[in-house]
């Protein structure tokens, strides 16, 4: 990296490099982005509940008042002007939980996701905290992705989720 710099005012990182054009920028949601944040996770729901034929009404309802208090948990990450994406975390006392990671399609496989990562560990290190994340049994390119960065599958739940940690040297 050649370039960091953090503006106190805004809270926004701006990071450039030789991959990118423009500098990169983390900035943290506001209401206004909660349609870009709801977006896919409600298309997704709406895919279920027409294949499957099921009342996802109640988890929808749910997304949504989630999303409504917690968007300042979220952070988008924009190139000059364009959206790349956004991730969501959750705080604990002793981990950090990557509740929701969405690269849009035209980025993904271009390092951004990495980036995100590499910001959420670094956060854990400075806290002394863990990393954790969940990815559907289904889902083995994501699995694949937070092995590679050295995530470590803790358990299998009943749903068959994988549950992934990173301990981001925090011992």
């Amino acid at each position: 990296m050649n370039f960091q710099e953090t503006f106190p005012m805004t809270g926004s990182m701006y990071l450039q490099d030789s991959l990118t054009k423009a500098p990169l920028c983390f900035i943290p949601c506001t209401k206004e982005d909660l349609p870009t944040v709801l977006k896919g996770s409600l298309e997704i729901l709406d895919e279920l509940q027409k294949d499957q034929g099921l009342d996802l009404s109640a988890v929808r309802n749910a997304l949504i008042s989630r999303a409504e208090t917690e968007i300042d948990d979220y952070t988008k990450l924009m190139e000059g002007s364009q959206l790349i994406g956004w991730y969501h975390v959750i705080e604990g006392l002793t981990s950090l939980e990557l509740d929701d990671v969405n690269i849009l399609e035209p980025f993904r496989s271009k390092g951004y996701g990495s980036r995100i990562l590499d910001r959420v560990i670094e956060r854990a290190r400075a806290a002394k905290k863990s990393v954790t994340v969940t990815v559907s049994a289904e889902n083995a390119r994501a699995a694949a992705f937070y092995e590679r960065h050295g995530f470590s599958l803790s358990h299998r739940d009943a749903r068959q989720n994988l549950h992934f940690t990173h301990e981001a040297d925090r011992f």
